[in-house]
């Protein structure tokens, strides 16, 4: 049996890649342009009643996908989208503080 929730993070992972791929190879001044010319799109998100995403979105998924390739996409959560979980939910804000001072001092 197959795990939908791994088919779903790849089928997210995905298109977060076709939209930035061409983007990864090229001048910063033309991978702006590039990502800009997606924003302007109509698209068919995976999971997502939404039609559009942001520049700063895609900058953000370029980010991970140098850092952690394809897993980076897969996984990366939106900041908008965790400012409102811990809003909703604010011992979620204090779990992730705390997981973040952990994190520097292990650097």
């Amino acid at each position: 049996m197959k795990d939908t929730t791994d088919d779903h993070r790849k089928e997210v992972a995905l298109f977060r890649y076709g939209l930035i791929s061409e983007a990864l190879h090229l001048p910063p001044d033309e991978a702006a342009r590039h990502l800009k010319r997606h924003s302007e799109r109509d698209l068919a998100i995976p999971g997502s009643a939404r039609r559009r995403v942001a520049v700063t979105t895609m900058q953000a998924w370029v980010r991970a996908y140098r850092k952690s390739g394809f897993d980076g996409l897969a996984f990366w959560i939106s900041r908008s989208w965790l400012d409102e979980l811990t809003r909703a939910y604010p011992i979620l804000g204090m779990g992730i503080c705390h997981i973040r001072v952990a994190r520097a001092l292990m650097l």
